[in-house]
């Protein structure tokens, strides 16, 4: 599943090509994609594949442009993104013992990536959806205030930055 954007990036190239299939056919292409994608996101268990499945999704959504997603699409993502984020702050909040220090420290690794990749696809859909994606990022902000905020002063970022400039 993670091949997918791959293919779709091939598809700009082949346009200049005589006889090849021309834009529609690609788009058409990743639309029948983006859905399963969003499946196999908010079904993977490991948190390697999920990272990578997330970094997909949000290079779909850079490919596909605005209206890739659908309303259906929009719900999933809101969905996806909300349950990623509830469970990193659920785990923040767990009381550990300290004889399972230097497992954490690699889970808290791997969320932060989870969480980088998490603000890979809200920014891939701000650069898409500009205004319209407010009304469903609003439905993420409460959840999770602090994350979306910028750091302030002597404050580190923990991972998703909705104020990226990239």
């Amino acid at each position: 599943m993670v091949s997918e954007p791959q293919q779709l990036r091939a598809c700009p190239s082949s346009w200049s090509v005589p006889g090849s299939r021309d834009l529609s056919t690609c788009r058409r292409c990743g639309l029948f994609i983006l859905p399963e994608l969003l499946k196999a996101v908010e079904a993977e268990p490991e948190n390697d594949v999920l990272a990578e499945l997330l970094a997909s999704l949000a290079r779909c959504v850079e490919l596909l442009g605005a209206g890739c997603l659908g309303e259906p699409g929009m719900e999933e993502t809101v969905k996806i993104l909300d349950k990623t984020m509830t469970e990193h702050y659920k785990r923040q909040e767990e009381d550990y013992d300290e004889g399972v220090e230097e497992q954490l420290e690699d889970e808290d690794d791997e969320d932060v990536y989870i969480l980088s990749k998490v603000g890979d696809v809200v920014h891939a859909v701000f650069s898409q959806y500009k205004e319209t994606w407010l009304p469903q990022f609003e439905r993420l902000s409460p959840s999770s205030p602090s994350c979306w905020s910028p750091p302030g002063p002597g404050q580190t970022s923990s991972g998703v930055s909705a104020y990226s400039t990239t």
